[in-house]
């Protein structure tokens, strides 16, 4: 596999979807994020609203939840990837994912500017 270049939310979320299990995401995920984007903000990098970032994040869930649903087990044993898929399904879920990306595709379709 190569290097990615994307938005860097899709690795926040990437890593708080599969590194806590939905317990610790839920009681820690939101202030985890706050460091990183005030983190992010003291060396120079761009400012962005929590509420916005908390919104991108729950869009980018459905990246990780397809990286484990079709993850060679050749790369990750079959545990660790039925365990992930779970994790990212109940943050989706919980982050109510399907409406956030309803409501991008509505915009997108719309002709309004690129919501992400």
């Amino acid at each position: 596999m190569g290097a990615l270049k994307g938005p860097p939310l899709v690795e926040v979320a990437y890593h708080l979807g599969c590194a806590l299990d939905p317990a610790t995401r839920r009681a820690a995920g939101r202030a985890l994020l706050a460091h990183y984007l005030t983190s992010l903000q003291a060396a120079g990098g761009p400012s962005l609203p929590l509420a916005e970032a908390e919104r991108l994040c729950a869009a980018y869930l459905v990246f990780g939840f397809v990286v484990f649903l079709v993850n060679d087990p050749a790369f990750q044993a079959e545990a660790v990837n039925a365990a992930c898929t779970a994790r990212f399904a109940a943050a989706m879920v919980e982050e109510n994912t399907p409406e956030i990306l309803a409501a991008a595709a509505q915009l997108g379709r719309s002709g309004a500017s690129d919501p992400w």
